[in-house]
């Protein structure tokens, strides 16, 4: 995620949390969850 240019981590396995809290542009949350696929495929090989 940081080589995409957001910092995260899972506080809990239900949760995942922007680090640090941000206070989003509409932009700045549509660029991240176009990214989230993305980020959970190089997460777990493709098998998310």
């Amino acid at each position: 995620a940081q080589e995409a240019g957001f910092i995260i981590n899972c506080p809990t396995p239900e949760r995942v949390r922007l680090a640090p809290p941000l206070v989003l542009t509409d932009e700045d949350a549509n660029a991240f969850l176009a990214a989230w696929p993305g980020l959970l495929d190089s997460a777990f090989g493709g098998n998310a």
